[in-house]
This record gives C-alpha cells, structure tokens and sequence, in this order.
C-alpha cells in the first residue's frame, strides 16, 4: 500500500472511498475522477503496478457511485 500514496492522484481516490459525509462526497468523488483523469492524460505502461491501481481505482469509484445512487434510490423509497 505504500507504494500508491506515491501516485498523486491516490489522495484524492482515498478522500472519496473513506469519505462518511454525504454531502461532501459528490465533490470528493469529482476531485478522485478529475486526479485519474489527469493522470490518464500521460502514458501509462499496460501491465504495470500502477495500470493496475488505476484500473481498481477507476472500478472502485464506479462501485462508489453506483452505491451512492443505490442509497439515495432507496432513501427515496423509505421516506423514514
């Protein structure tokens, strides 16, 4: 794990996964894509360490916002 807080996008994708707040989380999550999307921007060598933490980064923020539309779909259901 040490070797991603070496990655400058790996702060931002862990301020949205550990983020409790629900209205902060819209904006950490924008911040997390933005950081990947950046980095997107250069060359990434396929197959490496970090191709892979990108890949599971990027597939843990769609997990993140398929949840948060989940919650807010069933908040919606249960007006209690």
């Amino acid at each position: 794990m040490n070797a991603l807080t070496n990655y400058l996008w790996f702060e931002p994708y862990k301020n949205a996964v550990c983020e409790t707040d629900d209205t902060k989380l819209p904006g950490r999550i924008l911040e997390a894509r933005s950081a990947l999307e950046q980095r997107l921007l250069s060359p990434v060598i396929p197959g490496s360490d970090e191709d892979r933490a990108l890949q599971s980064a990027q597939m843990g923020l769609r997990r993140l916002l398929s949840e948060r539309a989940n919650h807010a779909h069933s908040a919606s259901d249960n007006p209690l």
